[in-house]
Protein backbone atom coordinates (compact mmCIF):
# COMPACT_ATOMS: atom_id res chain seq x y z
CA UNK A 1 0.00 0.00 0.00
CA UNK A 2 1.33 3.41 -0.59
CA UNK A 3 2.77 5.59 1.65
CA UNK A 4 2.65 8.69 -0.19
CA UNK A 5 1.58 11.87 2.06
CA UNK A 6 -1.04 14.00 0.43
CA UNK A 7 -1.88 17.78 1.05
CA UNK A 8 -5.23 18.95 -0.14
CA UNK A 9 -4.54 22.81 -1.33
CA UNK A 10 -7.31 24.90 -1.32
CA UNK A 11 -8.30 28.37 -2.68
CA UNK A 12 -9.25 32.04 -0.93
CA UNK A 13 -12.80 32.85 -1.13
CA UNK A 14 -14.02 34.02 -4.81
CA UNK A 15 -16.80 35.99 -5.76
CA UNK A 16 -19.45 33.85 -7.86
CA UNK A 17 -20.70 36.10 -11.15
CA UNK A 18 -23.52 33.77 -10.94
CA UNK A 19 -24.62 34.26 -7.29
CA UNK A 20 -27.12 36.52 -9.28
CA UNK A 21 -30.00 34.64 -10.37
CA UNK A 22 -30.53 37.34 -12.78
CA UNK A 23 -26.98 37.11 -14.13
CA UNK A 24 -27.12 33.23 -14.47
CA UNK A 25 -30.60 33.22 -16.07
CA UNK A 26 -28.81 35.45 -18.85
CA UNK A 27 -29.24 34.20 -22.39
CA UNK A 28 -26.53 31.64 -23.06
CA UNK A 29 -25.50 33.29 -26.24
CA UNK A 30 -25.14 36.60 -24.62
CA UNK A 31 -22.88 34.80 -21.26
CA UNK A 32 -21.12 31.98 -22.98
CA UNK A 33 -17.80 33.91 -25.24
CA UNK A 34 -17.34 36.16 -22.45
CA UNK A 35 -16.61 32.64 -20.13
CA UNK A 36 -15.16 31.34 -23.02
CA UNK A 37 -12.68 34.66 -23.42
CA UNK A 38 -12.08 34.23 -19.94
CA UNK A 39 -10.81 30.32 -19.74
CA UNK A 40 -8.78 31.22 -22.20
CA UNK A 41 -7.07 34.09 -20.24
CA UNK A 42 -6.86 31.44 -17.37
CA UNK A 43 -4.96 29.12 -19.27
CA UNK A 44 -2.63 31.41 -20.71
CA UNK A 45 -1.99 32.35 -16.78
CA UNK A 46 -1.61 28.30 -16.04
CA UNK A 47 0.63 28.25 -19.58
CA UNK A 48 3.19 31.09 -18.16
CA UNK A 49 3.50 29.02 -14.70
CA UNK A 50 6.22 26.97 -16.20
CA UNK A 51 6.01 23.53 -14.32
CA UNK A 52 3.30 20.98 -14.67
CA UNK A 53 2.54 20.79 -11.04
CA UNK A 54 2.34 24.50 -10.79
CA UNK A 55 -0.25 24.57 -13.53
CA UNK A 56 -2.21 21.65 -11.72
CA UNK A 57 -1.86 23.13 -8.31
CA UNK A 58 -3.09 26.50 -9.88
CA UNK A 59 -5.83 24.96 -11.96
CA UNK A 60 -8.94 24.95 -9.63
CA UNK A 61 -8.41 28.40 -8.33
CA UNK A 62 -7.76 30.13 -11.88
CA UNK A 63 -10.38 28.23 -12.83
CA UNK A 64 -13.42 28.90 -10.60
CA UNK A 65 -13.61 32.64 -11.27
CA UNK A 66 -13.02 33.08 -14.88
CA UNK A 67 -15.39 29.42 -15.83
CA UNK A 68 -17.90 31.23 -13.27
CA UNK A 69 -18.01 28.42 -10.82
CA UNK A 70 -18.86 28.59 -7.30
CA UNK A 71 -16.52 25.25 -6.70
CA UNK A 72 -14.07 23.80 -8.22
CA UNK A 73 -11.73 20.14 -7.59
CA UNK A 74 -9.05 18.86 -9.36
CA UNK A 75 -8.18 15.76 -8.45
CA UNK A 76 -4.62 13.41 -9.74
CA UNK A 77 -5.18 9.85 -11.21
CA UNK A 78 -2.81 7.72 -9.45
CA UNK A 79 -3.19 4.24 -10.48
CA UNK A 80 -6.38 2.88 -9.96
CA UNK A 81 -6.92 5.73 -7.37
CA UNK A 82 -9.03 9.18 -7.79
CA UNK A 83 -7.40 11.49 -5.56
CA UNK A 84 -8.68 14.66 -4.68
CA UNK A 85 -5.74 17.31 -4.33
CA UNK A 86 -6.61 21.14 -5.28
CA UNK A 87 -10.06 22.74 -3.74
CA UNK A 88 -11.12 25.93 -4.21
CA UNK A 89 -14.48 27.70 -3.13
CA UNK A 90 -15.97 31.01 -3.16
CA UNK A 91 -18.27 29.65 -0.20
CA UNK A 92 -15.31 28.57 2.81
CA UNK A 93 -16.71 31.56 4.81
CA UNK A 94 -20.08 30.16 4.71
CA UNK A 95 -20.52 27.71 8.07
CA UNK A 96 -21.05 25.10 5.93
CA UNK A 97 -18.30 24.94 4.46
CA UNK A 98 -16.16 24.75 7.07
CA UNK A 99 -14.34 20.73 7.41
CA UNK A 100 -14.99 20.27 4.17
CA UNK A 101 -11.08 20.19 3.23
CA UNK A 102 -9.97 17.44 5.67
CA UNK A 103 -12.97 15.13 4.50
CA UNK A 104 -11.92 15.91 0.65
CA UNK A 105 -8.01 15.45 1.48
CA UNK A 106 -9.30 11.92 3.37
CA UNK A 107 -10.48 10.49 0.18
CA UNK A 108 -8.79 8.02 -1.56
CA UNK A 109 -11.68 6.47 -4.04
CA UNK A 110 -10.51 3.44 -6.09
CA UNK A 111 -12.17 3.63 -9.77
CA UNK A 112 -14.73 1.14 -9.58
CA UNK A 113 -16.11 -0.10 -13.08
CA UNK A 114 -19.66 1.65 -12.11
CA UNK A 115 -18.45 5.06 -11.21
CA UNK A 116 -18.86 7.97 -13.19
CA UNK A 117 -15.46 9.07 -12.74
CA UNK A 118 -14.02 5.83 -13.91
CA UNK A 119 -16.35 5.93 -17.01
CA UNK A 120 -14.88 9.55 -17.81
CA UNK A 121 -10.99 8.00 -17.38
CA UNK A 122 -11.48 5.12 -19.15
CA UNK A 123 -13.56 6.99 -22.25
CA UNK A 124 -11.94 10.18 -22.10
CA UNK A 125 -14.68 12.13 -22.09
CA UNK A 126 -16.48 14.21 -19.48
CA UNK A 127 -19.88 13.81 -17.91
CA UNK A 128 -22.81 16.19 -16.47
CA UNK A 129 -24.16 14.32 -13.30
CA UNK A 130 -28.31 15.75 -13.20
CA UNK A 131 -28.75 14.23 -9.83
CA UNK A 132 -25.76 13.66 -7.57
CA UNK A 133 -27.43 12.26 -5.02
CA UNK A 134 -29.54 9.90 -6.39
CA UNK A 135 -28.04 8.91 -8.94
CA UNK A 136 -26.23 5.39 -8.22
CA UNK A 137 -23.00 6.23 -10.13
CA UNK A 138 -21.70 8.72 -8.13
CA UNK A 139 -19.16 8.14 -5.53
CA UNK A 140 -21.63 9.22 -2.08
CA UNK A 141 -18.95 9.89 0.31
CA UNK A 142 -17.98 12.58 -1.85
CA UNK A 143 -21.16 14.03 -3.06
CA UNK A 144 -22.22 14.13 0.78
CA UNK A 145 -19.14 15.99 1.49
CA UNK A 146 -19.93 18.50 -1.03
CA UNK A 147 -23.26 18.56 -0.77
CA UNK A 148 -23.89 18.83 -4.46
CA UNK A 149 -27.60 18.96 -6.61
CA UNK A 150 -25.29 18.48 -9.91
CA UNK A 151 -21.93 18.92 -11.07
CA UNK A 152 -19.86 18.32 -13.85
CA UNK A 153 -16.63 16.27 -14.59
CA UNK A 154 -14.03 16.22 -17.04
CA UNK A 155 -10.54 14.26 -17.94
CA UNK A 156 -7.64 16.08 -18.41
CA UNK A 157 -5.80 14.41 -20.87
CA UNK A 158 -1.67 14.58 -21.45
CA UNK A 159 -0.89 12.36 -24.28
CA UNK A 160 -3.53 9.19 -24.44
CA UNK A 161 -3.70 9.26 -20.43
CA UNK A 162 -5.94 10.85 -18.58
CA UNK A 163 -4.00 12.25 -15.08
CA UNK A 164 -6.34 14.66 -13.94
CA UNK A 165 -10.33 15.31 -13.14
CA UNK A 166 -11.91 18.61 -13.06
CA UNK A 167 -14.78 18.76 -11.17
CA UNK A 168 -17.08 22.16 -10.91
CA UNK A 169 -20.77 23.02 -9.60
CA UNK A 170 -22.37 25.87 -8.09
CA UNK A 171 -22.43 25.40 -4.71
CA UNK A 172 -24.52 23.48 -2.25
CA UNK A 173 -28.01 24.41 -2.65
CA UNK A 174 -27.88 26.77 -5.34
CA UNK A 175 -29.07 25.97 -9.24
CA UNK A 176 -28.15 23.06 -11.04
CA UNK A 177 -25.32 22.93 -13.82
CA UNK A 178 -26.15 23.38 -17.37
CA UNK A 179 -25.33 22.10 -20.42
CA UNK A 180 -23.35 25.35 -21.32
CA UNK A 181 -21.61 25.02 -18.00
CA UNK A 182 -21.15 21.33 -19.60
CA UNK A 183 -19.38 23.33 -22.54
CA UNK A 184 -17.26 25.63 -20.27
CA UNK A 185 -15.74 22.62 -18.21
CA UNK A 186 -14.71 20.31 -20.78
CA UNK A 187 -13.39 23.27 -22.95
CA UNK A 188 -11.35 24.45 -20.03
CA UNK A 189 -10.04 20.48 -19.56
CA UNK A 190 -9.09 20.00 -22.82
CA UNK A 191 -7.06 22.94 -22.95
CA UNK A 192 -5.19 22.02 -19.74
CA UNK A 193 -4.19 19.10 -20.79
CA UNK A 194 -2.64 20.97 -24.36
CA UNK A 195 -0.92 23.39 -22.05
CA UNK A 196 0.67 20.63 -19.99
CA UNK A 197 1.88 19.01 -22.77
CA UNK A 198 3.29 22.05 -24.30
CA UNK A 199 4.63 22.89 -20.22
CA UNK A 200 6.41 19.43 -20.38
CA UNK A 201 7.58 19.19 -23.97
CA UNK A 202 9.28 23.21 -23.39
CA UNK A 203 11.51 21.40 -20.01
CA UNK A 204 12.48 18.48 -22.40
CA UNK A 205 13.52 20.49 -25.08
CA UNK A 206 15.28 22.84 -22.43
CA UNK A 207 16.89 19.82 -21.06
CA UNK A 208 17.79 18.51 -24.41
CA UNK A 209 19.57 21.35 -25.35
CA UNK A 210 21.77 21.61 -21.96
CA UNK A 211 22.89 18.23 -22.57
CA UNK A 212 23.78 19.49 -26.03
CA UNK A 213 25.59 22.63 -24.96
CA UNK A 214 27.50 20.26 -22.08
CA UNK A 215 28.67 17.95 -24.32
CA UNK A 216 29.66 20.61 -26.77
CA UNK A 217 31.62 22.59 -23.97
CA UNK A 218 33.03 18.75 -23.14
CA UNK A 219 34.63 18.41 -26.80
CA UNK A 220 35.63 21.65 -27.57
CA UNK A 221 37.52 22.08 -24.45
CA UNK A 222 39.52 18.99 -25.73
CA UNK A 223 39.94 19.58 -29.22
CA UNK A 224 40.96 23.92 -28.89
CA UNK A 225 44.35 22.32 -27.22
CA UNK A 226 45.03 20.75 -30.42
CA UNK A 227 43.89 23.05 -32.42
CA UNK A 228 41.10 21.20 -33.85
CA UNK A 229 39.33 22.94 -37.03
CA UNK A 230 35.66 23.11 -36.29
CA UNK A 231 33.07 20.30 -36.69
CA UNK A 232 31.25 22.34 -38.96
CA UNK A 233 34.05 22.82 -41.77
CA UNK A 234 35.50 18.76 -41.67
CA UNK A 235 31.68 16.97 -41.93
CA UNK A 236 31.11 19.15 -45.33
CA UNK A 237 34.91 19.19 -46.29
CA UNK A 238 34.09 16.70 -49.56
CA UNK A 239 36.68 14.40 -51.30
CA UNK A 240 38.02 14.93 -54.28
CA UNK A 241 36.35 13.03 -56.85
CA UNK A 242 38.01 10.86 -59.14
CA UNK A 243 35.91 11.45 -62.01
CA UNK A 244 32.97 13.61 -62.24
CA UNK A 245 30.31 11.38 -61.78
CA UNK A 246 31.01 9.92 -58.34
CA UNK A 247 29.49 12.02 -55.60
CA UNK A 248 31.10 13.50 -52.31
CA UNK A 249 31.68 11.52 -49.69
CA UNK A 250 30.68 12.24 -45.81
CA UNK A 251 31.34 9.88 -42.86
CA UNK A 252 29.33 7.27 -41.83
CA UNK A 253 27.74 7.55 -45.84
CA UNK A 254 25.69 10.97 -44.52
CA UNK A 255 24.15 12.31 -47.37
CA UNK A 256 25.00 16.18 -48.38
CA UNK A 257 21.61 17.23 -46.15
CA UNK A 258 22.22 14.67 -43.35
CA UNK A 259 25.69 15.90 -42.87
CA UNK A 260 23.86 19.57 -42.80
CA UNK A 261 22.07 18.78 -40.40
CA UNK A 262 24.48 16.79 -38.21
CA UNK A 263 26.57 20.09 -38.19
CA UNK A 264 23.88 22.38 -37.29
CA UNK A 265 22.95 19.44 -34.36
CA UNK A 266 26.43 20.19 -33.48
CA UNK A 267 25.98 23.96 -33.52
CA UNK A 268 22.78 22.81 -30.94
CA UNK A 269 19.69 24.02 -32.84
CA UNK A 270 16.66 22.14 -32.29
CA UNK A 271 14.85 20.18 -34.93
CA UNK A 272 13.03 23.47 -35.69
CA UNK A 273 15.99 25.37 -35.43
CA UNK A 274 17.34 22.98 -37.96
CA UNK A 275 14.34 22.90 -39.89
CA UNK A 276 14.12 27.33 -40.28
CA UNK A 277 17.98 27.52 -41.23
CA UNK A 278 17.30 24.71 -44.31
CA UNK A 279 14.09 25.71 -44.74
CA UNK A 280 12.77 22.39 -44.46
CA UNK A 281 9.60 20.25 -42.27
CA UNK A 282 10.04 19.37 -38.92
CA UNK A 283 9.00 15.99 -39.51
CA UNK A 284 11.87 16.04 -42.66
CA UNK A 285 14.43 16.96 -40.03
CA UNK A 286 13.10 14.56 -37.64
CA UNK A 287 13.84 11.73 -40.53
CA UNK A 288 17.29 12.71 -41.30
CA UNK A 289 18.52 12.99 -38.06
CA UNK A 290 16.83 9.05 -37.30
CA UNK A 291 19.17 8.58 -40.62
CA UNK A 292 22.00 10.02 -39.05
CA UNK A 293 21.61 8.14 -35.55
CA UNK A 294 21.08 4.50 -37.99
CA UNK A 295 24.55 5.25 -39.72
CA UNK A 296 26.35 6.27 -37.08
CA UNK A 297 25.22 3.64 -34.54
CA UNK A 298 24.28 6.48 -32.04
CA UNK A 299 20.94 6.15 -29.95
CA UNK A 300 20.98 10.34 -28.61
CA UNK A 301 21.82 13.65 -30.10
CA UNK A 302 24.70 13.74 -27.35
CA UNK A 303 26.40 10.59 -28.72
CA UNK A 304 25.79 11.19 -32.45
CA UNK A 305 27.57 14.71 -31.87
CA UNK A 306 30.57 12.60 -29.52
CA UNK A 307 30.77 10.54 -32.82
CA UNK A 308 30.90 13.52 -35.02
CA UNK A 309 33.86 15.40 -32.71
CA UNK A 310 35.84 11.78 -32.83
CA UNK A 311 35.60 11.65 -36.26
CA UNK A 312 36.96 15.20 -36.90
CA UNK A 313 40.13 14.68 -34.31
CA UNK A 314 40.82 11.49 -36.11
CA UNK A 315 40.42 13.10 -39.62
CA UNK A 316 42.93 15.75 -38.11
CA UNK A 317 45.55 13.43 -36.84
CA UNK A 318 45.57 11.74 -40.24
CA UNK A 319 46.06 14.85 -42.00
CA UNK A 320 49.00 15.77 -39.66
Amino acid sequence: MSTTKYELRTGRPAPNPFSDPGQYNADPAEVRPARLGDVHDAISRLRDLGSVDDALAAAARTFAPAGHFARVLLSRIEGSLWVPRHWHSSELEHEQERGLESLLAALRVPLCSTMVETQVVRRRTSQLVEHAQTDSRTHHPFVDAIRTRSYIVAPVIVGEEAVALIHADHGANRHPVSEADHDIVRHFADLLGLALESIALDARIAAEREQVRSALARAESVLSQQGTPSLSVVLNARTPAPHALQPASHPWGLSDREAEVLALMAEGLTNRGIADRLFLSESTVKSHVKQIFRKQGASTRSESIAHAWRHTRWQELRAS
